[in-house]
């Protein structure tokens, strides 16, 4: 029986890209630094109301 070599090119996928440079706050518009400190805030917030679970005690312990 003759067997066959089927060559398969593995496509690398791209997950880590590289840096884009870095980008100086003060050279934004200040509507975009606005519309960023607005949503920060939003986030924070929303964190902040985000209860952390306490040690010691185990979710889903249902017997």
């Amino acid at each position: 029986m003759q067997t066959r070599k089927i060559q398969i090119q593995h496509l690398q996928l791209e997950l880590f890209h590289p840096q884009p440079e870095l980008i100086d706050w003060h050279k934004l518009p200040r509507e975009t630094q606005q519309k960023a400190k607005t949503l920060l805030v939003k986030l924070l917030r929303e964190y902040a109301r985000t209860p952390l679970p306490r040690p010691g005690v185990k979710a889903g312990n249902h017997d």
